[in-house]
């Protein structure tokens, strides 16, 4: 009984030691921010984000804002990551933009490849020229909640073909009538049936470049994900003119660095033959590979 009360005891003491420590070390890392060093900054905010306790992402917040504005573009980039959910502050895609822009300025390859993004998909949903008055009008008269309005007109912005929007609009009618009579059913799955991102050539020659250079920026600045994205605009020929040679080249670079998709893509271009000659044995080399870093789809396509 006694060994069982004294290694109670030791196990108290140490965790309440070790407790005492890590408070101890977050407020010298705490000085250290105010005192200038943006690193520090950037430091405590991952400990209180990864912590995640009641009120901590609340701090990650304050001092990602401290870092920002010792000009730490990693900063910059997880405060802009927060104001794209509605946890601590009240979404603001704009406010994202704004601090992407800035970490890009500053040299953070991140914040370029995730600034790319945003002006590719979401420039139109701030501008609005995506959603014409037309489909407004029509979504406004369905007998559904405005949460379900909310998202039809949200996934009508993301329209890429125009000869689809009739046919969107009437998959809108559909679901909304299936839902008054109370059947189950999947809004999102139907509607993405007629939609993709938002239309892309609406982009101006000037945009299409900006974007391009974006994630040229991210690419190239060791954001290897930023590859595996700059690849996809090559490969779909949406912004960059379409070169699948090209695409495959930045495919394999973010591959090699362990980026799931991109070894799928890889597999996925060589099962399939696209612009290359098909190879199995490199399909499946790559599907592997995409596979065992977590890629379910390139899990089922090896053969």
């Amino acid at each position: 009984m006694k060994v069982q009360y004294t290694i109670i005891f030791v196990v108290f003491i140490f965790y309440g030691c070790s407790n005492k420590l890590n408070n101890s070390k977050i407020v010298d890392i705490e000085k250290s921010c105010k005192a200038g060093d943006k690193i520090s900054c950037q430091k405590v905010a991952d400990i209180f984000k990864k912590r995640n306790k009641p009120g901590d992402l609340s701090k990650a917040a304050k001092w990602y804002t401290e870092g920002c504005y010792l000009e730490y573009g990693k900063s910059c980039t997880q405060l802009g990551l927060l104001f794209e959910k509605d946890t601590v502050f009240e979404k603001d895609i704009k406010k994202s933009i704004r601090l992407y822009e800035k970490a890009c300025d500053i040299g953070y390859a991140e914040a370029c490849t995730r600034l790319g993004i945003k002006h590719l998909l979401y420039k139109a949903r701030i501008t609005g020229y995506c959603l014409d008055q037309e489909a407004q009008e029509k979504i406004s008269k369905y007998k559904i909640d405005e949460k379900l309005k909310s998202n039809l007109r949200q996934y009508y912005y993301d329209s890429n073909q125009h000869e689809n929007i009739n046919n969107t609009l009437k998959v809108f009618g559909k679901v909304a009538t299936k839902i008054v009579v109370g059947y189950p059913i999947d809004v999102q799955r139907i509607v993405k049936l007629f939609l993709r991102q938002c239309t892309y050539l609406k982009h101006s020659s000037t945009h299409k470049k900006k974007i391009v250079e974006l994630f040229n920026k991210g690419c190239f600045g060791n954001y290897k994900k930023g590859c595996y994205d700059l690849g996809m605009l090559y490969y779909k020929g949406f912004i960059a003119q379409r070169n699948n040679q090209k695409a495959m080249e930045l495919f394999d670079i973010a591959c090699k660095a362990n980026q799931s998709k991109a070894c799928g893509m890889l597999g996925f271009i060589y099962q399939k033959g696209r612009k290359v000659k098909a190879n199995k044995q490199k399909a499946k080399k790559y599907l592997k590979k995409a596979c065992v870093l977590g890629d379910k789809r390139a899990c089922s396509r090896i053969k």
